[in-house]
């Protein structure tokens, strides 16, 4: 039986950004990150994958890294769809 703190598990903790952290990685406020949680939009596309630990919202690098990479990419900036 597992114990309160599993070793097997503890390092998946360690890994879970706060809100800031995530906001820094996506390059943009964590008022805009918090909004994407409410609405499921950030810059017209669906919201990066969040996680609730008790009270505390979290995200997993590998989810923003995701939704980083699903973004339209661009061949040049008139093709930006974030202006």
């Amino acid at each position: 039986m597992p114990t309160l703190i599993d070793n097997a598990a503890t390092p998946a903790l360690y890994a879970l950004l706060d809100t800031k952290s995530a906001a820094d990685i996506i390059d943009t406020t964590t008022e805009t990150l918090k909004r994407s949680r409410r609405t499921g939009s950030l810059w017209g596309v669906p919201a990066p994958p969040y996680r609730k630990v008790g009270r505390m919202v979290k995200y997993h690098p590998v989810d923003i890294a995701n939704w980083i990479n699903a973004l339209p990419k661009c061949g040049n900036t008139g093709q930006s769809s974030f202006k």
